[in-house]
């Protein structure tokens, strides 16, 4: 059993940083209490000291080979983190990008942002794909993320949240071995924080109408020649961009793998 002052306590962190994500005006920008990225980093921080290790660690993939579709503005900082990379790995990044997902990419185009369903129903199919052919996120290099102080919202906060699905139901934002770790190795009384004001504070960041894709969607609209782009398009047109990534990726490494 996890102490009632010290659970208190923990609740009472929980909150003080959700004062914080409703005041946060950036993500993975300001590096402060401003900094919506850096309110997570925390919050994982808080709730790993009284119960130890999570599952989530160095070298643990799982999660990898689910993409998710992120925002305009969480590609914005995770790009400019893609630029910073050397050479090498951004060809590598690149040309996984096509060989592995090429064949798919015209099927990523589900529609506008607000086709949540659709792009629900596409991420079940894309992870699916991807374990089946032990393809990950195209970031990962060497078991570990390439950009990892860029990684989108999802990432950065799966494996340690909960998640509330109504006024009555919450269950663990993590995958199925994370959870039976939950269970098998933390007090049956943890605690843990939500994860519904995080991601609605990003829908609010974002503002009206923000352009929403999977990540080899977006490595695709930045790829000029068989190199990334140096300028950031947060409005990129998809549709022109997958034929462009495709022919040219042909010419330079061949065919993409069959879908």
């Amino acid at each position: 059993m996890f102490a009632e002052d010290a659970c208190a306590k923990l609740i009472a962190g929980y909150q003080a940083i959700g004062d914080n994500v409703r005041k946060a005006t950036n993500i993975g920008r300001s590096g402060d209490d401003r900094d919506l990225y850096r309110l997570v980093d925390k919050i994982v921080t808080l709730a790993s000291e009284p119960y130890g290790d999570f599952l989530c660690v160095t070298g643990c993939t799982n999660c990898c080979y689910n993409l998710p579709f992120v925002t305009s503005l969480e590609w914005e900082t995770l790009y400019a983190h893609m630029l910073k990379l050397p050479p090498a790995a951004q060809q590598t990044i690149l040309q996984r990008t096509f060989d592995w997902f090429g064949a798919m990419l015209g099927r990523m185009i589900v529609g506008p942002a607000a086709d949540t369903p659709g792009l629900i129903a596409m991420s079940s199919e894309l992870s699916d794909v991807a374990t089946t052919a032990g393809h990950h996120c195209p970031l990962l290099i060497d078991d570990r993320c390439s950009t990892y102080e860029g990684r989108p919202l999802p990432c950065r906060a799966y494996g340690h949240f909960m998640q509330r699905i109504d006024e009555m139901l919450r269950t663990p934002y993590m995958c199925v071995p994370a959870q039976h770790h939950l269970t098998d190795h933390f007090p049956k009384d943890t605690v843990l924080p939500l994860y519904n004001q995080f991601g609605a504070r990003l829908v609010q960041l974002q503002g009206h109408d923000p352009a929403l894709a999977f990540i080899p969607l977006w490595i695709a609209s930045h790829a000029t020649e068989g190199k990334l782009q140096d300028q950031i398009n947060t409005r990129p047109d998809f549709a022109s961009a997958v034929p462009q990534f495709i022919a040219t990726g042909t010419r330079l490494w061949g065919a993409p793998a069959p879908d």
